[in-house]
This record gives structure tokens, C-alpha cells and sequence, in this order.
């Protein structure tokens, strides 16, 4: 068998194993606890959020191998049911690789909103948010792996996902969960990124327009002050054309069967964190700390920073796929410790472009936009290079997203893959709709994440991991009150990060 053949056998077993027996079309498994054993829901994200490695920006990661998933010509004419198991001899993966996937899948759309979220909260709360949530979302993570464990050493159940674990120790009904939240953060990274894109695509635009007519230059352009006057700008606008130019880009391609081509671009993801990185720095650099009271509404401190949290709890998650991960690391012991030098990593990022970026910024901290790129004039080379990246970037992670959409909510929905083109191009239409709609009306991707990432920081990050931990105790015979105490305090601090969304406005 060929290599290909064995990636394909794979990443069908996977989507087979990833995907529950639906209720409403019959199916079972001799072993299953609900509906979602068996063949579980697949919960993969991100990002998108946030295709960060084989991702990005924010979120894209699939979580499974995407390539294979869509190159194989008879997948979709299978039931999962039918699907065949995964060949054993799958290749493995140092610590390094693991580290590396970790880091850049976390960081996505969330890194160009940090220095945004470090202004609500000030620099030196924000620097010590970023620290706490780092280790508060890094803690649950250990309780997946020894969830995991606990199925596969003492039960002898196979894990390959962390909804597996949901299903056989929580119930069926955390099934449902998993797939609204799953759903939900697919279509929350796709408005994200048609918001982002269009913003990339308009500013590129300008900076042609701009070098080809010169005007007045601007040395930081905020999201307020970009020009908006003359014949071109009635027809190149953010809000108002540029993102339904994007439908002439986008549909086509989400509505290909099987988007083969761009899961081979998605690892372009790393290169455009790591120039977001180095750009930023670079800036840092140049323009030297303004971080005194002299700073138009410079602070330490500020009672708006549950605008940083709730952008933390999507900019650290990555629970709902931290087993797939990892799976195949070549040293199992050692997972703990990579996944946290991971979270170290990424935290130590977000301290770079968010604190780095506002105590450096030299004009009012109030302009700084959602997206900082919006501060950079439209005739800066770097910025532009940044935006092109993340803009290729983007394109190519978007139709993933609405692929893992598209199967995730017609396996739910039909219990099948296989379904009239016509069910594809309509779905595909409504999706487009909602992001058109949040693109024109509602373009802000620092309220989407801080909002998304709430709700999913409550339910994979606060909430299930810890109930996971407590059902794998329960059943073991280690009881304990101080740690239940303990584990309702952390689930009431998810549910305070999402209630506070809400109630507490944005600076």
C-alpha cells in the first residue's frame, strides 16, 4: 500500500471514529454510552480561530488530515459507518513538531486583536492576564490527557478525540454540546476571517490607488481616518463594497466537493505568524516605548479587561483537539510538558504584540483598532507585505472551515455525506449571507472573538475537562470535596468571563 493509501485509510478511520451515530437515523455500538459513541462528533475548529499550523491566523486547524480526507474520490460516497479503520503504522513526532503545531495553532486571529484587548485592560493587568489565563487554560489540558489514559489503560477504549472521552464519561448528551459549540466556532472563525479579509483586500487596494495618485501621507492611519472621499472610494469601501466583492472570490471555491488543493497550502499558516511577530518587533524597535503619563490614555490598569479575558479564552484554546495533537508524539510522557512550553509560548507572543505593541505605539492608545494593522498607513511596504500574507493565508483556510461545516452539519442533520449538489450551494449561500451581513454591520472581530471565545473558554475549557476529571475520580473511588470546591470556583470563573462580556462594555 502506498503511502497516500495509508494517509487516506487513516483519515477516513478518524472521520469515522470522529462522528456519532445520529439518533435520528438509527445506528449503534455495543460499547456506546449515547448517540455520540460509537462514531463521534467532530469538534474540529478553529480557527481557524483560529488554521493556525496547519492553521492559521486564527483558527484552522482541522485536526485530522485534511488532505487525505478530501482526496480520496470515494469518502464521500460512504456512510461513516463504512468507513475503513486506520492503518496502524502511522508516522511520529517529536517534541519539537509538537511544540511547533501547539504554538502556531493557538495563535490566530487573536494575535492581530491583542494589542486591541492590552488596551481595554492596561498594559501591566493585561501582561498579568495573559500569564493567569495561560496557566488556567493550560491546567485543564492535563486532565484531558489523564481522562484519556484512564480509557485506554484501565477500560481498554480506544480515544481518539477529546469527545470521545465527553461521550463514554459524561454522556450522550454532551454529544450535542460539543457539535453546537463545534458549529458555532466554525461560523464565528468564518465571519472573522471574510471580516479580516475584506479589510486586507480594501487596504491593498488603497495603497495601489494611493502610490498611483499621491496625496497627504498619514505616519499612523487609525481605523477612524482612513480616507473615504473621491470617485474610487465609492466603489472600494471596507463595509460597503469590498465585501461582497469577496463573493465572487470565495463561493466558487467552498462550493468545490473536496478542496484538495488548499489543504496543501494550509501550513502557510507558520510563515505569517512568524512575520506577524517579526513585524511587530521590528516596529517595537523603531519606535521606542511611549508607555508614561505624558501618553494620550496610556494605563496600567482599567476595568474594561474582561474584553482581554474573553479574547485570552479563544486565544489559548485548542482543548477540543489537543489529543489528535498529540497522538502521535514519540515520547507519550512528555506531552504534559510540550503542551505547556506551547502555552508558555504563546503567552510569551501575545506579551510581545500586545504589551510590546501598546506600550509602543506612539499616538493616542485609544486608536488602537481590533486589528492593528488598521494603524499602519496604507502606503507602509511592511504592513502591506503583512496583509498580503495573511490575506493568502486566509483564503486559503476559508474553504476548509466551511467544508468541516458542511460535513459536521449534514452527518448531524442527514446522517450522510453524500447529498444533491443543491443542498451544498444553498448552505454555502446562508453562510456567505452571515458573513456579508457582519462584514457590512457589525465588522468588529475584537466583540465576535471576546464573545466566541467566551462561551467556547466555558464549555471545552472550564466546564468539561474538569467534569471529565472528576467522573474518571468518582469511578476510581477518589472522592474529594476541597477538589470539587476548587472545580466549580474555575467553572465559575468561565461562566463570570462569559457573563461579562455582557455587562461590562468595551473601552
Amino acid at each position: 500500500m502506498s503511502d497516500n493509501e495509508d494517509d487516506v485509510t487513516e483519515a477516513s478511520a478518524l472521520l469515522r471514529q470522529q462522528h456519532p451515530t445520529n439518533p435520528r437515523h438509527g445506528g449503534s455500538d455495543e460499547n456506546a454510552t449515547g448517540p455520540a459513541s460509537g462514531a463521534r462528533w467532530n469538534t474540529v475548529q478553529q480557527s481557524a480561530y483560529e488554521t493556525q499550523t496547519g492553521t492559521s491566523i486564527f483558527p484552522t486547524d482541522t485536526r485530522v488530515d485534511l488532505t487525505a480526507l478530501v482526496e480520496d474520490d470515494n469518502l464521500l460516497d460512504l456512510s461513516p459507518h463504512e468507513l475503513p479503520r486506520a492503518h496502524s503504522d502511522v508516522n511520529t513526532q517529536g517534541s519539537f513538531v509538537t511544540v511547533l503545531s501547539l504554538w502556531t495553532t493557538m495563535m490566530g486571529s487573536s494575535l492581530l486583536v491583542m494589542p486591541w484587548a492590552i488596551q481595554e485592560a492596561g498594559l501591566v493587568l493585561g501582561l498579568f492576564l495573559i500569564f493567569l489565563m495561560a496557566c488556567l487554560t493550560c491546567f485543564p489540558t492535563t486532565l484531558i490527557y489523564k481522562a484519556a489514559d484512564y480509557l485506554e489503560l484501565t477500560l481498554k477504549v480506544p480515544v481518539v478525540e477529546f469527545q470521545d472521552i465527553c461521550s463514554r464519561l459524561l454522556g450522550p448528551r454532551i454529544a450535542w454540546i460539543s457539535l453546537a459549540v463545534s458549529l458555532l466556532n466554525l461560523i464565528g472563525a468564518m465571519v472573522v476571517y471574510w471580516i479580516l479579509m475584506s479589510t486586507m483586500l480594501y487596504q491593498i487596494g488603497c495603497f495601489f490607488y494611493e502610490v498611483s495618485y499621491p496625496g497627504p501621507a498619514n505616519i499612523t492611519d487609525g481605523p477612524f481616518n482612513l480616507p473615504t472621499t473621491g470617485y474610487f472610494y465609492q466603489y472600494w469601501n471596507d463595509r460597503l463594497t469590498v465585501p461582497f466583492y469577496l463573493v465572487f472570490l470565495l463561493l466558487p471555491v467552498i462550493c468545490l466537493q473536496r478542496p484538495t488543493f488548499f489543504t496543501k497550502l494550509s501550513s502557510f499558516g507558520i510563515v505569517a505568524v512568524i512575520f506577524m511577530i517579526t513585524f511587530v518587533t521590528t516596529k517595537i524597535w523603531t519606535w521606542g516605548f511611549h508607555a508614561t503619563s505624558a501618553t494620550p490614555n496610556f494605563t496600567l490598569a482599567r476595568g474594561h479587561f474582561p474584553a482581554l479575558t474573553g479574547t485570552l479564552s479563544m486565544g489559548f484554546f485548542i482543548h477540543n483537539c489537543i489529543l489528535s495533537m498529540t497522538a502521535h508524539h514519540q515520547q507519550p510522557q512528555k506531552k504534559t510538558r510540550d503542551t505547556a512550553i506551547a502555552f508558555l509560548m504563546v503567552a510569551v507572543s501575545y506579551m510581545i504584540v500586545g504589551g510590546g505593541f501598546y506600550a509602543a505605539f506612539p499616538d493616542d492608545k485609544k486608536t488602537i483598532a481590533d486589528n492593528f494593522l488598521k494603524n499602519f498607513s496604507n502606503k507602509e511596504v511592511l504592513a502591506l507585505a503583512a496583509r498580503a500574507l495573511l490575506f493568502f493565508q486566509m483564503f486559503t483556510v476559508f474553504p476548509l472551515l466551511a467544508y468541516l461545516f458542511r460535513v459536521q452539519l449534514f452527518y448531524a442533520a442527514f446522517g450522510r455525506l453524500d447529498l444533491s449538489y443543491h443542498f451544498i450551494i444553498i448552505l454555502n449561500a446562508v453562510l456567505v449571507g452571515v458573513c456579508l451581513l457582519f462584514a457590512s454591520l457589525y465588522p468588529r472581530i475584537g466583540d465576535i472573538l471576546r464573545v466566541l471565545g467566551s462561551i467556547c473558554g466555558l464549555v471545552y475549557v472550564f466546564t468539561l475537562p474538569l467534569l471529565l476529571d472528576l467522573a474518571v475520580r468518582s469511578r476510581a473511588g477518589e472522592k474529594s470535596l476541597l477538589r470539587t470546591i476548587i472545580y466549580v470556583f474555575l467553572i465559575g470563573l468561565g461562566l463570570a468571563n462569559f457573563i461579562a462580556q455582557f455587562v461590562i462594555p468595551t473601552h
